[in-house]
């Protein structure tokens, strides 16, 4: 039995008390349920966000209303909670809101997308409730707010292919057909699809030219663009059609008969094996992108899995046993990929 004086110090207390351990547990609760599911909480940033904020909202109103204070100061506690998220929000609306709204606005970017606006572009590589990541070109990882790309103009690049091209100058003493085709046979060495030249300017001293083509597997575009100057450069030296700067063809003698080309090649296979730039260059965007991928897999396997099991209730035995070899087969692939998912967890 607990003293007079301490049942009567502890009673008023214990609805708050009582709160206090229940959200500790709802919020324990939250946090090992998003770690346990890692790999969906990566890709729902933005949603686990949110309901931090709403616990501890709920939270904090609840504790109030269970202090063992007088109804006239709960609601002028409560009221003093709505004036400072008032002031709160309206001072800062322009930019938590602003994002937050702007968030759902972007609501169709995925991780490893190529994204471009202005001068950054690279691949998204986290979303989050107030912010974007980038991974850019360089390797580094840019946080654009999200307001920031709602209010601008910004491309995402087509997942079914994108063009990439090579823009050079070259003198007027060339045949322009020889050019054309000599910059053709480049691309298709590349391997672009619909390969295309165009002459983009007429200058004082040269003629501007631009090879594209459409590059089907866009996430080798860094590697692509790469192996397309290197084609034009070497199909152009082959055909004996020099490159060199206006200014240099400019100044030199008309009588001299020089040309600037390397000399021939006589081992080709001394030439440095292209890297596989983009998995340097974008390696979180692509791992946030594959497991992304992992847990779509992972939710379509279920989604069938429970599909086939309400069809096997009202089939007949025949094809009781073909749902359940389909069903088993999906219950195989959802542990391969839960497996998977871990193991990229893990990498990360």
């Amino acid at each position: 039995m607990l003293p007079e004086w301490m049942h009567t110090t502890l009673q008023p207390i214990v609805p708050a008390l009582i709160t206090v351990l229940v959200f500790i547990l709802l919020f324990s609760g939250y946090r090992r349920l998003t770690k346990t599911h890692s790999a969906w909480a990566k890709s729902n940033q933005v949603g686990i966000q949110i309901g931090w904020i709403i616990l501890s909202f709920a939270m904090l109103v609840i504790l109030i209303l269970s202090l063992p204070i007088s109804e006239t100061n709960k609601g002028q506690l409560l009221s003093l909670i709505g004036i400072v998220l008032s002031a709160g929000l309206a001072l800062s609306s322009t930019t938590i809101i602003g994002n937050a709204l702007s968030g759902a606005m972007l609501k169709d970017l995925k991780p490893g997308d190529f994204i471009k606006s202005g001068e950054i572009q690279g691949r998204v590589s986290e979303r989050g409730l107030l912010h974007l990541e980038i991974q850019t070109e360089d390797k580094n990882l840019t946080v654009l707010p999200n307001l920031y790309l709602a209010t601008r103009p910004y491309s995402i690049i087509h997942s079914k292919g994108t063009i990439i091209s090579c823009d050079l100058s070259l003198g007027y003493d060339v045949d322009r057909v020889k050019i054309e085709n000599t910059l053709l046979e480049a691309a298709e060495k590349t391997g672009l699809e619909s390969a295309f030249v165009l002459i983009t300017a007429l200058g004082d001293f040269s003629i501007a030219y631009r090879v594209s083509g459409v590059l089907t597997e866009i996430k080798q575009r860094m590697s692509a663009t790469t192996e397309l100057h290197k084609a034009v450069l070497d199909s152009l030296h082959d055909k004996g059609i020099e490159i060199v700067s206006p200014n240099y063809m400019n100044t030199r003698s008309l009588s001299a008969n020089v040309q600037t080309l390397p000399g021939p090649r006589f081992a080709k296979e001394q030439e440095t094996a292209l890297m596989d730039i983009e998995s340097i260059v974008f390696d979180k965007a692509e791992h946030a992108e594959n497991l992304d991928s992992l847990k779509q897999k992972l939710a379509k396997a279920r989604e069938g899995i429970s599909k086939l099991s309400e069809l096997s209730k009202s089939a007949d035995e025949q094809n009781q046993q073909s749902y359940q070899q389909r069903i088993d087969n999906l219950v195989r692939i959802k542990e391969r990929l839960k497996l998977e998912i871990a193991k990229q967890e893990q990498q990360n």
